[in-house]
């Protein structure tokens, strides 16, 4: 699969791979906080970090979740590339969005339990394509793409190494 030139994006699929196996089987990747709800062209920052806060008060991440929500939600675009962790395996997966945000419900598994449950979610189509071996990625690489939070923008040189591993 050849990669566009494109930015790329971090999606982590809860942070254990919980959820891989429908990001990968139903080809999306999803954002949780769907619980703030639809992202309507009006909507601002400031609107959905309200909302963020009124759906989980007294959490600390507020600025953290809008800006995930927001990102996911605004900036990624359709021929983006987003990564996202299979921690078990020890292997990025990768793929092309093919979609706007699209705001409705899936599934989630609880942390604590380990059950599944359908939650609302934010979802986007994903054309997923290659694997790379963590170990194949250099350190700072590694470092990188190993931090939180669960969505973010990819630097340059990390992009660029992806790319290259996946040609």
């Amino acid at each position: 699969m050849e990669l566009p030139n494109a930015t790329m994006w971090m999606v982590r699929a809860e942070w254990e791979g919980t959820v891989l196996h429908h990001f990968l089987n139903e080809g999306i990747a999803y954002l949780g906080w769907g619980e703030t709800g639809v992202i309507h062209p009006e909507t601002t920052k400031e609107e959905l970090s309200a909302r963020v806060e009124r759906a989980n008060p007294g959490y600390k991440g507020v600025g953290n979740a809008t800006r995930c929500i927001w990102e996911f939600c605004r900036e990624v675009q359709e021929g983006d590339t987003v990564v996202t962790y299979d921690p078990q395996q020890r292997l990025y997966h990768v793929g092309v969005v093919k979609s706007d945000a699209d705001y409705g419900t899936g599934i989630w598994v609880d942390p604590a339990t380990m059950d599944e449950c359908e939650v609302p979610r934010y979802v986007r189509k994903v054309d997923w394509g290659p694997t790379i071996s963590r170990d194949r990625l250099s350190p700072a690489a590694q470092r990188y793409l190993g931090r939180p939070p669960t969505h973010f923008r990819l630097p340059d040189e990390v992009s660029e190494e992806i790319r290259r591993l996946c040609a």
